[in-house]
């Protein structure tokens, strides 16, 4: 039924109309008829005979803009669904799917369009995404999580002539423009994504033991040193949001390449403890 509706929906608006008009005219106009036939007066049989058409019409224009916001919610819904992280989600987390759905739908029965409704999908997408990403990100295995730091390294170091993106890529705020996301980017983002959160399920990786913060400040030190940063610059990696971002860009990808540049498990052990203690 679902399907039929979406098809019916793509079809012109004044097609629609007129199927719902006279579905709705045929029912009511009987119902006029039934009523007129109970009465005597022909005055009167004309004007029930009216009132039950003007009716139709108000009741088909009602229903035809129920349905639409429904198979609107469901088109946008499928959609989501043929993106492979999306899928994902929504396959472990059936909940995610009803919850997304029922805000797509109170947006779409809003008076908001244009950009303002362009913007306001895209956010519930993102919050979305960020919600169980996060979630899956503490247990993912370490090979997708050794994976997922050297894309962040490789990112960065091809934003470094676009540095409020660079900082921005760091701090996964959404801050670009159009033309610093392409597509091809898009699905790798959204690949990497994906892979972090079925290797949770199929092969999950806990930390063996919660670091302390000067263990961790030890092995990223030593890495700095051999990477030949400046040890000076890791002290500023807790302002990068605040700093020019010429520099705020600089001291993150030094910082991300020095725990990008241990060996996957060293690596994977050191982000995923940082990853804990930010959340304390």
């Amino acid at each position: 039924m679902e399907q039929v509706l979406i098809y019916l929906f793509s079809l012109p608006s004044a097609v629609i109309h007129t199927i719902f008009g006279g579905i709705f005219g045929a029912i009511f106009g009987v119902v006029g008829v039934l009523i007129a036939k109970k009465i005597k007066s022909t005055k009167a049989s004309k004007v029930i005979i009216i009132v039950c058409l003007a009716v139709s019409i108000q009741s088909s224009n009602f229903f035809v803009r129920y349905l639409q916001k429904n198979t609107e919610s469901a088109r946008v819904m499928n959609s989501l669904k043929e993106n492979r992280l999306i899928s994902i989600i929504f396959r472990l987390h059936p909940e995610a799917a009803d919850e997304t759905e029922a805000k797509y739908k109170k947006l779409l029965s809003s008076n908001i369009s244009g950009d303002q409704l362009s913007l306001k999908s895209q956010t519930i997408g993102a919050e979305l995404v960020q919600k169980y990403f996060q979630k899956h990100l503490i247990s993912a295995s370490d090979k997708a999580t050794y994976a997922l730091l050297k894309r962040n390294v490789a990112v960065m170091k091809s934003f470094q002539d676009k540095p409020s993106a660079c900082v921005s890529y760091y701090l996964g705020i959404s801050n670009f423009n159009k033309d610093d996301l392409t597509e091809d980017f898009i699905k790798k983002e959204t690949d990497m994504k994906a892979d972090i959160i079925e290797s949770s399920i199929n092969n999950p990786s806990l930390p063996p033991q919660a670091a302390s913060t000067e263990s961790l400040i030890e092995i990223i030190a030593l890495s700095y040193r051999n990477k030949g940063y400046d040890l000076g610059h890791l002290q500023k990696i807790d302002q990068v949001e605040n700093l020019p971002p010429e520099e705020g860009c600089k001291i993150a990808t030094e910082f991300s390449d020095a725990i990008a540049s241990l060996d996957e498990e060293r690596s994977s052990y050191v982000f995923k403890n940082l990853l804990y203690l930010s959340r304390l």
